[in-house]
Formats: C-alpha cells, structure tokens, sequence
C-alpha cells in the first residue's frame, strides 16, 4: 500500500529512533575511529578497522567489543512500524492522511529490522566473548540484548539464566542490570514472555524484591490477581521501604476486594511519601469500604491535610459529601452513589467499595453488574466476565439497589465474552438479546465480530450488511463496511471494535 503522511506535529521524528539505548548496545567505549565509520554507515570500513584492532591486540577485550559492536549495528537497524488503519485507511486505500498528535501515537511506534544473515555473525563474535571474558556483564547484557530483538527467546532465557548463576553473589546489582528484559517484553505486551524470562530469574533470586514486584504486576495481565497479590506481600516484607511495591499492593488490594492488604499497603506508601494528599484520599475510601465506623475520621485527616497543602482539590467536595453520608448512618445506596462516582476515573478505588458491598447484600446483583465495569476498565475482562455471570444468577432473587435488565447484562456479557474470543459464549448472549431487541446497530456489528470470530463467515457478512442498513453511527458502519470487504476479499481477520 502506498501511504502518503503530511506532518502536522513537530516532535513526531522522536519517534525514528532506536527503541535501545545507545550505551546499551555500545557494552563500554568503543574505538572512535570505528564508531565513526559505523555512524556514517561504512559497515565494511568499520569491520577492517575492527579487525586490524583484533589483529595488534588479540587479548583485548575493548577490541573484541569493537568488532561485535560493528557486527551488531550492521545487523540491526532502526525502523518505524506504520499502522494505516490507525491512520484511518481502508484496506488497499492509497492516498494522504495529516498526521496529529491525536493519532500519532497509535500510528507509529520505533522497531528495529533484523539482517537474518548477519545477525548469527553477531551472536557467534559475542559467544565467544563471553567464553573468553565470563566475568564481563556488559558483554553477556548486549548478548541477550540481540537474541531478545531477534525474537529468539529461547536463546535469551537459556543465557539469562546462565548470566543470573554466574553472578548469583552479586543479587542486587545482578537483578538490577536484567530486569530490563522482563520489562521490554511487558512494554511491548509480549506478556508470556515477559512472565518467563521474569521466571527464569526468580529461581536464581528468590527473594528479590523487584523480582517479586515484577512478576506480581505481570501475573495482573493473566488475571492471576490472588497469585500476585502473595508476590507483592512477599516483597514488602522483604523491603518496607519501597514505594512502588507499596503502591503496587494497595492497588491489588482494591481489585481482589483485599481491603486489609489494600490499608497496609496505603498506610506504608503514606509513611514513606507523607506529603502525597492522593495517598489519604485512597485509605478514606478504603476505610469507609472495610470500617465505616473509622471513616469519619479518614476523611476528616483527608480534608484537613488538603485544606493545609491545597493539593488535589478535584475530590474535596466528594469528600465532604461522604463524610457528610457518613455522619448521617450512610445507607448501602450511598455506598453505591459513592462507587458510582469514581467507577470512571478511579476503578480500584470504585471496586473496594463494591467488594464491601457485595458482602454487605450477597444477593443483589449490583454490585456485581458495577463491578464487572471496572474491571472493564482495568483491563481485566475474565473478572469482568465473572462478576456478569454473577450478577446475572442473582437477577430477581432480592431487591435491588438498581434496576438492572436482563437483556443489559447479557448484552455487556456477550461482549466482553468477544474480547476473551469465546465466541461460542459470545454468540449465544448476544443472539438472546437479539430476540429481545434487534434493532441497534451495535449488537448487529458484534455478532458479525462474534460469527466472524467462529468461523461462521455467512453469518458474520448476513450482520455486517445488517449493520450498514443502519445511518446512525458512522463509526460502526465504516468498521462494518470494513470488515464485509475483508471478507469478499479472502477472510481476513475483521478490523477491531470502536470504543
């Protein structure tokens, strides 16, 4: 495809560069001379001169670096992945498109392009390196560095692990220098691999804080929320000093509904950072949620810390409003106006209070239904998914504190089921709504997604061509149209769902 980009945001060049910083592939300094050539692109130059170095010093280790470096930047070069959809073209659409800061982001991202035939030159120069200089962390780092950019994971994990044992004495700088390819592959939201190379190093260092915080923070992207809750209390235990894994606890606390984790989480981030006002706005919610007869004086704390600092003044009035509730013997509605409120910007804060709840009327299904919103948010569709199939098993059963539609959950459960690709299940709510109610264009749009998704592509096309009848929402119709023509055109996988 031919694409056509007029810049109209300055700083979108920042985006060319190398996602790798230069002093992590340079391993240490490098001939200037060769650095020189190699900056200029005179990769035969660079590799003769690499080479003579070699030759007048064969046991020098600076020289040997030399050379892999020039191997290196041969094989692996900057480049810029474009993503036209992004961008607003259709599929096989040519033409121009104005870049903006809106969609830049989305549009591009950094990458590198790896020559498969020079790159094994690279690995072979760096191997034997590590060979001959085992003690030297900077070479084994730009090693593993160009087996993770190649995309060779199983090399990477292998000499990771090799690297963690050679170095085990030296823990925390050991960890310090390898937590960096864990994080890549999290970044790139290459989470398995994340979750393995993370693994491979906690066998050598068991009881490495920022290990055991990592993989907690990786565990939430599997949903594995109980599992990464253990690791982070490990890792405070280990180091009551560190903020991010305290923060990291208080914010697991609030999703699982672990309101006491949640408060001994908060309280250690409050001791450590006792000028942040954030900090005591949370345990506030987290208090009314666990202990209502505490929450008066939590907020209180709140608002006369705000009042001294003027910080955070978005939330005063929420606050007085609730401490206000509070005073008053709060019903279980102002509980759930309270959830309601900060279901939007504030998910793990919304989530402990309806934890709360939920145990305070097991059988209403609001809180449930509100639930599976913010889990929505936090990007965690199977808790999501979960709470809608609970909320909907508790439909009817006692009163509500709201009016909640079948058709409402089943419609939500079908499509958070698309997200998860249980198709088979996101099918059979979303048809049952249907029977109910055909006339959105939405529900047409996600069955086409949800046949499309199975296999069914008849089906799908019958609800693509049912979507685009309907003249209401232009997005839904451009990605209908879209996706219809993917289809004539040879089954392609459909384009993604609007927000």
């Amino acid at each position: 495809m031919e694409v056509k980009i007029k810049l109209a945001w300055t700083t979108a060049l920042v985006l060319l560069g190398l996602g790798l910083t230069e002093s992590a592939w340079s391993c240490q300094e490098i001939d200037p001379e060769v650095k020189n050539l190699i900056d200029q692109e005179q990769f035969e130059s660079a590799e003769r001169a690499a080479l003579r170095l070699v030759a007048s010093s064969p046991d020098s280790l600076p020289a040997h670096t030399t050379l892999a470096h020039v191997y290196v930047q041969w094989a692996v070069r900057p480049t810029t992945i474009i993503d036209t959809e992004a961008l607003g073209f259709a599929p096989g659409e040519t033409g121009t498109r104005e870049l903006t800061e809106k969609n830049v982001e989305r549009a591009f991202r950094s990458g590198v392009s790896v020559d498969a035939e020079r790159a094994p030159k690279a690995v072979d120069t760096l191997e034997q390196m590590v060979r001959r200089w085992p003690d030297h962390l900077g070479t084994r780092i730009c090693l593993l560095q160009l087996h993770q950019v190649r995309g060779d994971r199983e090399s990477l994990v292998r000499d990771l692990s090799a690297t963690a044992t050679h170095f085990e004495s030296g823990a925390a700088e050991t960890v310090d220098a390898l937590l960096q390819f864990g994080h890549h592959y999290y970044s790139e939201g290459e989470f398995e691999s994340a979750r393995e190379v993370t693994a491979a190093l906690l066998s050598v260092f068991p009881d490495s804080p920022p290990l055991l915080s990592s993989m907690g923070v990786i565990l939430i992207e599997f949903e594995e929320l109980t599992k990464a809750m253990r690791l982070l209390e490990r890792a405070l235990a280990i180091a009551p000093g560190d903020s991010l894994i305290a923060r990291n606890l208080a914010t697991l606390g609030m999703l699982t509904g672990d309101l006491l984790q949640a408060e001994v989480g908060l309280e250690a981030l409050h001791g450590l950072e006792p000028d942040q006002v954030r900090v005591l706005f949370e345990l506030a919610i987290v208090t009314t949620a666990r202990e209502p007869e505490r929450a008066v004086a939590a907020w209180s704390r709140y608002l006369q810390r705000q009042a001294e600092t003027a910080d955070d003044p978005s939330w005063v009035e929420f606050a007085r409003t609730s401490r206000a509730a509070l005073e008053s013997g709060a019903a279980d509605e102002s509980l759930l106006g309270m959830a309601q409120a900060l279901s939007g910007a504030q998910g793990s804060l919304a989530l402990s209070l309806l934890h709360a709840l939920s145990k305070k009327r097991p059988h209403d299904p609001a809180p449930h239904f509100l639930m599976a919103q913010s889990y929505e948010r936090e990007q965690l569709p199977k808790h999501a998914f979960t709470a809608l199939q609970r909320a909907e098993s508790l439909l009817g059963r006692s009163d509500s504190l709201l009016t909640i539609a079948r058709e409402s959950i089943e419609y939500e459960a079908g499509r958070v089921a698309l997200r998860l690709n249980s198709f088979a299940e996101s099918i059979a709510y979303l048809e049952s709504v249907e029977a109910k109610d055909q006339d959105k264009q939405n529900l047409q749009y996600l069955l086409g997604l949800a046949h499309s998704g199975a296999g069914n592509t008849e089906k799908a096309a019958i609800y693509y061509e049912r979507c685009l009848a309907f003249p209401n929402n232009a997005s839904y119709s451009k990605y209908c149209a879209q996706n219809l023509e993917r289809h004539r055109q040879s089954g392609q996988s459909p384009a993604s769902a609007p927000e």
